[in-house]
Parts: C-alpha cells; structure tokens; sequence
C-alpha cells in the first residue's frame, strides 16, 4: 500500500471512530442513564493513561519529561483544563441536550473562530474565500438551529450553548498547545493533559459513583469504545497519518467525523433531522473544507 494511501485510510478511520464515539455517548446519556462528567473523566483519565504509556513505549530514552520546567507544567495544566476538558466536557453536554450530529456540527465551526483570533491578533490577512467560507458556515449553522424556520430555533438553548462553548475550546486547544508540542512530544502533551483534566472533575463525580446508571454488556461495551476506539486509537492515527500526508489534507478528511456522527445518529438511533438542517451540516463541513484545501485554518 503506497505511503499516501495509507495515510487517507488511517484519518478516514480515525475521524470516523471519533464521530462514531460521540453516538456511543448519546446512547449512554439517553438510554442508559450515563452522566456526561462520569464519562468525561473516565474517557480521559484512562485515554490519558494509555497515550502515556504509547509514549513510553515508543521513546523509553526520552530526556523530554526530565526538562520540564514548572512553566511547562503549568502550561500543560491549562491546556488539559481549559483545552482538552473544556471541549470534551461542552460536546458531552451538547449531546446530552440534543444529539451526536448536532454536537459534531456546531463544534465544527471552531476553524471559524481561529481565524478571527488570528486576524485581531495581526498573525493572519483575511481572504476573499475565507470570507465567502465564514458565510456560507454561517448559512449552514442557521440551517442546523433553525431548520429553515425563522420562527425560532429547534434545538435547545443549553445544546446551542454548550455546543457554541465545545468549538470555542476546540479552537483554544488547537493554538494554545503549540509552544509545547513544539518542545515535547504530541502524545506526551496530550496524556499529561488529559490526565491533568480528568482530575478536576473527581471532587465533582468520583469515578466508582455509578448511582442511577443501568449497567449491563451493553453499556460497559459503550464505555470502552468510547475510551479507547472513540478516543485513544484515533488520536495515534490521525497523529500517524501526518508522516504520510500533509495537515492540510487530514484536516480535509477529518469531515468523516460529522459525516459518522450524523449518519450513525439517524440510523443507529433514529434520531431525526429536517432536511434543511441536513443542509446546513453539509454548508458548515463545506465551508470548512474551503479553508482547509486553501491551506488555511486546519481543524
């Protein structure tokens, strides 16, 4: 298999188990009681855990931990609070109050809120795409909340919150990080990060607290799709395709999230969506691949 090939395979697979995880979240909340901060913390401590230990394996000999200075510390703490739990944590809340689809949607516009960060803070110029890309993303998140009344929205006020909340830390993560990964390793930064979020939430929901949670194969299954082929593996293959083939181009085929997410939502869960929010989800993933086969905001 050529080099780039497996490298479309390995983000096609990935952003598709990360939609398909958001779907096993919505049946865990709805259907069997699950709490979003109970499966946050766990999703993370134990993904966490498991990209550090990947680390270890792949570089026994890094010196990288030992440099570490408290600034680095300190800054891999806010990344796993306000990046990595802030994000993870919103998108469960989304799902809780609507569905996978919608929450995988409404997260997608954080390339959109990058950009404008870039341009207040004069590390980017403004293009004309770019701006009919902000539009059409913006005719697409109308369609979604909408569904083409102008009566009023059709998804919950706490979904559009939460969900509006989720993209915004998706685009901090995506900038805050790159000082660090620049100077440590991705998966090394990740699992101190996860490990770090995870932790300020067991004063809120300690882990072994299952009260009013149905527990069966079933759920238990649920669970550990979700922390290890909703979350772990998917992260080390996006990470891995990068040696095959550019960011740009994983950026662009991470659209499978939502595709997943949206498809698995209506077919698995019989969750319905009207035809012009189905629109509107295709104008947002639209407008996001404009900006990245342009080389602009990557996901």
């Amino acid at each position: 298999m050529e080099s780039q090939t497996r490298g479309y395979i390995m983000v096609i697979v990935g952003a598709s188990l990360w939609g398909l995880s958001g779907t096993a979240a919505q049946d865990l909340f709805h259907s069997y009681g699950f709490q979003p901060v109970w499966l946050v913390e766990i999703r993370m401590l134990f993904s966490g855990i498991l990209l550090l230990i990947i680390y270890r394996l792949l570089l026994p000999d890094n010196p990288a931990p030992r440099n570490m200075g408290w600034k680095d510390v300190l800054s891999m703490v806010i990344f796993g609070i306000a990046g990595l739990l802030a994000v993870q944590l919103a998108y469960f809340m989304t799902i809780d109050y609507s569905n996978a689809g919608t929450a995988t949607l409404l997260q997608y516009v954080a390339p959109f809120f990058i950009m404008v960060w870039l341009v207040l803070t004069g590390s980017k110029r403004v293009y004309a795409f770019e701006l009919v890309s902000v539009l059409v993303a913006m005719s697409g998140l109308f369609l979604l909340l909408t569904d083409g009344s102008l009566t009023g929205i059709k998804v919950s006020y706490l979904a559009l919150y939460w969900g509006i909340g989720s993209a915004l830390a998706a685009a901090f993560y995506t900038i805050y990080p790159y000082r660090l990964i620049g100077r440590f390793n991705t998966f090394l930064v990740t699992g101190l990060g996860m490990v770090f979020g995870s932790l300020v939430l067991m004063p809120i929901y300690y882990p072994w607290s299952l009260s009013g949670f149905s527990i069966d194969a079933v759920s238990v299954s649920l669970v550990i799709f979700v922390i290890l082929l909703g979350t772990a593996l998917p992260f080390m293959l996006y990470i891995g395709s990068l040696r095959h083939i550019s960011p740009s181009s994983a950026s662009i085929l991470s659209v499978f999230e939502p595709l997943s997410a949206v498809a698995a939502t209506v077919l698995l869960l019989g969750t319905r969506l009207g035809g012009f929010q189905i629109a509107g989800g295709v104008l947002i993933v639209v407008s996001t691949v404009i900006i990245s086969a342009k080389g602009g905001i990557s996901r």
